[in-house]
């Protein structure tokens, strides 16, 4: 007769797994180098607006509970992502080699419409716009 293991000792063993890979993740972003992914970002943007798209600045990710949630919302931390010194070009015909330059941008994402596919991005904040 087989030996059946106890409904508690699966349980814990689940919890210890999924916490375990929750720290890994944590660990991870807080310390994954992010100007590793400029290129792929460059690449992305580009592709999307038509026109060639850079940062040669810093990028950073971070993470911050959001001030207006309430309730157990407000426990969930939202990404906040930082990029400095991005350029956006014009078209070859154009009289100025720039559509717009940043000296840095800054917002945060909603974690929740995410898992929705829904992208929610309250607030942006543009330094030294042109």
């Amino acid at each position: 007769m087989a030996q059946r293991l106890p409904i508690g000792k699966i349980a814990a063993w689940l919890f210890a797994v999924l916490a375990v890979l929750i720290a890994v993740l944590v660990i991870f972003f807080l310390t994954f180098d992010w100007n590793r992914a400029r290129p792929w970002i460059d690449d992305k943007v580009t592709q999307a607006i038509g026109r060639q798209f850079h940062i040669t600045g810093d990028l950073k990710v971070g993470w911050q509970r959001p001030p207006s949630e309430t309730g157990w919302r407000r426990w969930v931390p939202w990404p906040r992502f930082s990029a400095e010194k991005i350029t956006v070009t014009n078209p070859d015909w154009a009289k100025q080699q720039y559509f717009a330059t940043l000296d840095e941008i800054d917002f945060q994402v909603e974690v929740l419409p995410l898992l929705a596919r829904d992208i929610v991005i309250p607030t942006i904040n543009l330094v030294n716009p042109s």
